[in-house]
């Protein structure tokens, strides 16, 4: 037997199996007509579909065999999947790679194999739909055909479930696909596509249907996608608002796919995806992002301002609009004599309603002071507290408005402190949603930095000496954490900062006389932010760019750059001032947030977010996938209305006491859908904390596990019980079976095992069909079941098997007579009675004791047994029989291995014309040289390989043995006749004189009556016309043919003037007695007499001694051969016994 080898793409080829099967190996019983059509169709006893992965090959469905699986290394299947084609091994033991195989030597004795690969998209064979025989033959051209195509029937099955589950998984991770018919404008979408845009499935799915549901400023340019994808062959992706049920807008992200057929788009396929999340998240981040740009231009603002009004107004203005108020003012904070608080505005919003306010605000910078605290923004200067107001109107706090004031709808003072104390102030005003504390906080870091830059201001007033405000001002800028630095008008580095050191990771010295660029920019810089740098220098220009740094060992950072230029009195460019922010964290923290976004967006599970009173306060669609809400519907909802009761599982109340012992829940949880369904679904809930301990969400992630459930329940029934007729299945009975054994063995009881086939089913297959076949397998079910009742186990095996357990009690052989009695019965189907009979086998525990499986294959191999008697019958298991069979398999296995290893050897006895004295031949007689048991001859072995298809290769080995002998004896001058026998059915084979011509062909010297071929008398009466046309080829071949054993057969003198024979051989057993026996001697002179008067010559064997030599030559027999002339001797000695031979004086 040889191991097979491991293919060239073994790690590929195993990837694939993976992918296609998960590697479940359970029984799939919607492969089981495949298998079973493979099985009729080739008329086969055994099919199975097998997956062949790293250690074994296992069955996803098999019939007529007993196990799951075997390992990869005695498999066949493992041979197919080398070549990818079609392996038929017509006889296995025949075969060097299968003839050791335990499956060939034992149970189920495979002697033919077909296998066809199972050949993935991508080329790759994971396995083998095969059938397989107890008998060796050859499969015709249309069943090696019908083969391949249920084998490519297999793939569309796996390939289908992969499609399946591909289309599932992206329908649940809520992405949508749809399909448009350029020439008609139908639309075609997939489920979740339909609920992106809220169109039920019975709408017209029309073109402008779909476009009609989009906001009215988007759906221009969604026509235009359509019509540039149709026109022009142009693939799209779109950013889009479209409508939900609700009403509001929807960010979703569409894209197309033309595909065009010469020239022509036909349709346009694409996806669509809800992206609200990811838009709100960067709205978030552009707020944090336009107010990391306000601080760092007031920064540079004020560095740069002389007296700071300017900066004042810049920054109002960019507070203004980064809150979206409508006016507001700034100013600086003073106390007057008595320590009270006032205000001096720096900058106020132009809403002037007559001249005096206009002249009022014209003024104000430096100038407007107000010193009443009895108003909104007074309140917040005598408290220190921020005033947040959106009903200023009705707020006791109020101060009351001049005349022809713009009204007042919303108000937000916010003192702006430092070390305490109030330094400024900010006042905002008609907010359209109003102020909140959510807003303070947002703004609370560009106020911790404008305290300090008022701080700095009033310093540089304190200081009339530039030389000291310029030193004043870079201990400010080398206090801030932030990148400062100055270049000169060649973008030169004048000055650093501590914050621009510690960035970098450049010294001050390091720095000077650099251009920053030189220093800063590496292979992560964008080279496009470089080139708008450049240009902007260039120009004497100031700019805003967010780019990556390198640090000095090479480390890359991000930084937001605020450049502005400087220029003197004169208008001259001085230089320019960089501030630099780390903004590193953030831009992580955005990919991180976009990775959040799409896992939760994405994700198959469910997830819920609640606030501590399990109010909930967002979900992700799959959530909404899965319990039918809406997400509009689901907000505010109590987590509770999502609970139901199951059976054993947990319900709302238990998850939310565990929840409020401080625990976090992990479990099954029974689930409600929007239309009222429950569902099981596996739930964990966490707690999210704040900085002081308490809980202030939950998250809940949960899967549905219905169709888990479901299928699981289905997966049971598929794996335990035959689809047709509900019956247990092989593994199902198999673990039955072995539970009996184990009750049966601890309470001293016995067990009956049957298998039952139904005799020549398959002939009700071909003339009735497929469908009627299966009819009647179910009404003899039904009919089983009847006779058995709840006694005993039946199962149906596959195909037309079926198995039965009776324990002790159950009367078993009675219990077998009354199925074969159901069985007699017809069966009416489509008005026409059909009548079945089966082969049964029986094996009985205890007599029998083995275990469940060797129970089931000894009953297969009496039912076999059964088979073989003709049916209609059944037969017990014999261990004394079956050791016998093991013995023969073995004995044959080992031969076989004999022929491949050159055991064999051939030794020749002389054959002599004692009237001339003249060696006229040899007979080639087989020994097997075995490596322990020394030198056998033919009786020891030969009776083994009757009638197997081993003799018939023996047979050619002799032939070709024998010519190979004969052409070497001439090469050393010595021509000499070789007799081989061969066994009786190479003489009645035809194809036999094929093998005999070639053989012929490649021995060109050997001459006409060079080789004879010795024929037994019986062989050639038991097919008289077969034998008359292999003889007479073989003299046309120039072969001669010797009658060998004459007179222990029948044969009638028309047969001895028919036959073609050129000698005949009186049998040695006349031969040895005729000394004796008057009736052997009469018998020998007999058949010299008949040989003569039918001109044949007569060779006597047995010749013992000179005596019997003697009387053969009275009679009138020359030639002879025995033991008295020569035992049979090696090639190499013939040439010595010759010589010895010629010069011996015998008297005949």
């Amino acid at each position: 037997m040889q191991t097979p080898p491991v293919p060239g793409n073994e790690l590929q080829r195993l990837q694939r199996l993976w992918r296609y099967t998960l590697d479940d190996r359970r029984h799939e019983t919607a492969l089981d007509d495949l298998t079973r059509q493979a099985a009729e169709l080739l008329e086969a006893p055994m099919a199975m579909l097998s997956l062949v992965d790293e250690n074994c090959q296992w069955f996803k469905s098999s019939m007529g065999i007993l196990v799951g699986q075997t390992p990869r290394d005695i498999s066949f299947c493992a041979h197919t999947i080398l070549n990818n084609q079609l392996m038929e091994v017509a006889d296995t033991l025949l075969d060097s790679r299968f003839a050791g195989n335990p499956q060939v030597t034992e149970a189920p004795f495979v002697r033919y194999y077909l296998g066809a690969p199972l050949m993935t998209r991508d080329g790759y064979a994971i396995g083998s739909l095969c059938v397989l025989d107890t008998q060796p033959r050859q499969a015709s051209l249309l069943q090696r055909q019908l083969l391949i195509l249920l084998a490519h029937q297999v793939m569309q099955h796996f390939e289908q479930r992969l499609d399946a589950r591909f289309i599932d998984a992206v329908d649940h991770a809520g992405i949508g696909v749809w399909e448009l018919n350029a020439d008609s404008g139908d639309v075609v979408r997939s489920q979740a596509a339909f609920r992106h845009l809220g169109i039920d499935d019975d709408q017209p799915p029309l073109t402008e249907a779909a476009i009609s549901r989009y906001h009215p400023d988007d759906q221009p340019r969604l026509r235009q996608c359509l019509n540039d994808a149709i026109e022009r062959q142009q693939r799209f992706e779109a950013v889009l608002r479209l409508t939900t049920p609700q009403d509001h807008y929807d960010w979703v992200q569409l894209t197309g796919e033309p595909l065009a057929v010469d020239g022509v788009t036909k349709q346009v396929f694409g996806t669509i995806r809800n992206i609200n999340r990811l838009k709100h998240a960067e709205e978030r981040l552009q707020r944090q992002h336009q107010l990391d740009r306000v601080i760092v231009k007031a920064q540079s603002h004020f560095i740069t301002s002389g007296d700071g009004h300017q900066a004042f107004a810049l920054l109002l203005d960019d507070i203004l609009a980064l809150t979206g108020s409508e006016f507001g003012f700034i100013g600086e904070v003073f106390y007057d004599a008595d320590d009270q608080p006032y205000l001096k505005v720096q900058s106020v919003t132009d809403i002037a309603w007559d001249k005096a306010s206009r002249a009022m605000i014209d003024a104000a910078p430096g100038t407007l002071e107000f010193h009443s605290l009895d108003t909104l923004f007074g309140h917040a200067l005598r408290t220190q507290q921020t005033v947040i107001s959106n009903d200023p109107a009705n707020d006791p706090r109020k101060g009351g408005l001049p005349p022809g004031h713009p009204p007042l709808h919303s108000f937000l003072g916010i003192p702006i402190s430092i070390d305490g104390r109030m330094v400024a102030m900010l006042g905002l005003a008609n907010r359209p949603e109003g102020f909140d504390a959510a807003l303070e906080e947002f703004l609370t870091p560009l106020l911790s930095t404008t305290a300090q830059l008022v701080d700095t201001l009033r310093v540089r007033r304190e200081h009339h000496s530039s030389q000291q405000s310029i030193a004043r001002l870079s201990q400010v800028a080398q206090r801030t954490s932030n990148s400062v630095f100055i270049c000169d008008a060649n973008d030169r580095i004048e000055w650093v900062n501590e914050g621009f050191e510690k960035l970098s990771g450049y010294s001050s010295d390091e720095t000077l006389g650099k251009r920053p660029g030189e220093l800063l920019r590496g292979p992560a810089t964008d080279s496009a932010a470089n080139a708008r740098i450049e240009a902007a220098l260039a120009r004497g220009e100031g700019f805003e760019e967010e780019v990556i740094h390198h640090r000095r060992d090479g480390t890359p950072y991000w930084v937001h750059i605020h450049c502005d230029a400087l220029y003197n009195e004169n208008g001259e460019l001085t230089g320019f001032i960089d501030i630099q922010s780390d903004i590193s964290e953030r831009k992580a923290f955005e990919e991180r947030l976009k990775l959040a976004a799409r896992v939760y967006d994405n994700t198959q599970e469910g997830i819920m977010i609640t606030d501590a009173d399990h109010q909930v306060v967002d979900v992700n669609p799959a959530c909404c996938a899965i319990t039918g809400y809406g997400r509009e519907e689901m907000i505010s909802m109590h987590a509770t209305q999502l609970g139901s009761a199951l059976p054993g599982v947990a319900d709302a109340s238990t998850v939310i006491d565990q929840l409020a012992s401080g625990k976090d829940w992990h479990g099954e949880f029974a689930g409600r859908r929007k239309n009222g369904e429950s569902f099981p679904a596996l739930l964990s809930v966490s707690s999210v904390y704040d900085d002081q301990g308490q809980v202030i969400n939950y998250v809940a992630v949960f899967s549905d596990l219905t169709r888990s459930k479901r299928h699981s329940e289905e997966l049971y029934r598929a794996a335990n019980f035959d689809k047709l007729t509900g019956l247990a299945n092989r593994e199902h009975l198999a673990q039955q079976l072995q539970d009996l054994l184990d009750y049966a063995e601890g309470s001293d009881q016995s067990l009956t095992v049957c298998m039952l086939d139904l005799d020549r089913f398959g002939n009700i297959n071909q003339s009735h069909g497929h469908q009627v076949a299966d009819r009647l397998l179910v009404m003899l079910a039904e009919r089983f079941k009847g006779v058995l009742k709840e006694y005993g186990k039946l199962a149906r095996m596959g195909g037309d098997e079926f198995a039965l357990v009776l324990p002790e009690g159950t009367q078993g052989l009675e219990t077998l007579d009354r199925l074969r009695d159901v069985l007699a019965e017809p069966l009416i189907l489509d008005g026409e009675p059909l009548s079945v009979t089966a082969s049964i086998g029986i094996s009985s525990y205890p007599q029998d004791d083995s275990d469940a499986d060797m129970l089931l294959r000894h009953a297969t191999q009496a039912m076999y047994q059964a088979k073989q008697r003709g049916g209609d019958c059944y037969q017990l298991f014999d261990h004394g029989q079956d050791l016998h069979i093991r013995r023969q398999r073995e004995e044959l296995a080992r031969l076989t291995q004999a022929l491949e290893r050159g055991e064999f050897e051939l030794h020749y006895q002389p054959q002599v014309d004692l009237a001339t004295h003249r060696l006229v031949g040899v007979e080639a007689l087989i020994r097997w040289r075995h490596p322990q048991r020394g030198l056998l001859s033919p009786g020891e072995f030969l009776p083994q390989l009757a009638g197997t298809e081993l003799e018939q290769g023996i047979d050619e080995w002799v032939v070709e043995a024998a010519l190979q002998q004969a052409d070497a004896w001439r090469s050393d001058g010595l021509v000499l006749p070789v007799s081989v026998n061969l066994s009786p059915q190479s003489l009645v084979r035809r194809e036999f004189l094929e093998v005999l011509a070639q053989h012929m062909r490649r021995h060109p010297h050997i001459g006409s009556g060079d080789l004879k071929i010795e024929v037994l008398e019986s062989a050639a009466l038991d097919d008289i016309d077969a034998a008359m046309q292999v003889m007479e080829g073989c003299q046309a071949l120039g072969i001669e043919l010797a009658l060998d054993d004459f007179g222990t057969g029948y044969s009638s003198l028309s047969y001895l003037r028919n036959l073609p024979v050129d000698l005949i051989k009186i049998d040695r057993s006349f031969v040895s007695r005729m000394l004796d026996s008057d009736d052997d001697h009469a018998i020998v002179e007999s058949v010299i007499f008949l040989a003569d008067k039918f001109k044949r010559p007569v060779l006597a064997e047995g010749v013992e001694s000179m005596d019997h030599a003697q009387a053969l030559g009275a009679l009138g027999c020359h030639l002879m051969q025995g033991y008295g002339i020569a035992r049979p001797m090696p090639a190499g000695e013939i040439p010595a016994w010759q010589q010895a031979w010629l010069g011996a004086k015998i008297t005949p």
